[in-house]
């Protein structure tokens, strides 16, 4: 039992996807947690009567929660899938700190094709929005139109995959429906590009 804690703990500790803003625009809020969650110093939103705070978590500093023992309700009870398939015991932890690192390795690719990408992980919101806002037509973009594809279907699907628990949004499904035809339209630039 221990053992199942500790991998867990330095699962969680090595990725903080949930806190750092790749996964979630916002943390949900219960109306009974209000108060409990505004009393921890983080900014309740209300959105038409659905309460959140934002994602990244101010509290999330260097790989870790300065509010753990404090943390709100969502936090405790939030376990990625990859993270069940850790308790499972569906998955070692070497394997599922690949994924982690697997992620993290696509956001860096990521950052370095997107214009305004900052310091901060990519998030899965910001892949969604510029995906769905390239234009295929300028031919000075082809390249780079496809690199983001390739890089952005793989990782939208690991996400997908193994860290989002819930049903997903819509714009992700269709991007997820989408994404045999943007590799075969990614290969096809590629390929358009090789010396014949």
């Amino acid at each position: 039992m221990q053992n199942e804690i500790n991998n867990a703990n330095r699962l969680c500790s090595a990725c903080g996807m949930c806190c750092d803003g790749t996964l979630f625009q916002s943390a949900t809020v219960g109306l009974s947690d209000e108060a409990l969650v505004a009393a921890t110093g983080l900014t309740i939103n209300n959105n038409q009567g659905e309460l959140s705070f934002a994602q990244p978590c101010k509290f999330y500093c260097q790989s870790q929660c300065s509010i753990y023992l404090k943390r709100p309700p969502v936090c405790i009870n939030y376990r990625c899938r990859l993270l069940k398939k850790l308790d499972r015991g569906e998955m070692e932890l070497e394997a599922a700190l690949a994924k982690v690192n697997m992620v993290r390795a696509l956001q860096a690719g990521l950052a370095d094709i997107l214009p305004d990408a900052g310091t901060k992980p990519v998030s899965a919101a910001e892949v969604l929005d510029v995906r769905a806002s390239i234009d295929e037509a300028d031919p000075s973009q082809r390249m780079q139109h496809a690199v983001f594809l390739m890089l952005s279907t793989k990782y939208i699907g690991l996400i997908r995959d193994d860290f989002w628990r819930r049903p997903k949004p819509a714009d992700v499904l269709e991007a997820a429906e989408a994404e045999t035809q943007e590799k075969q339209q990614a290969r096809i630039i590629l390929d358009s590009y090789k010396i014949q």
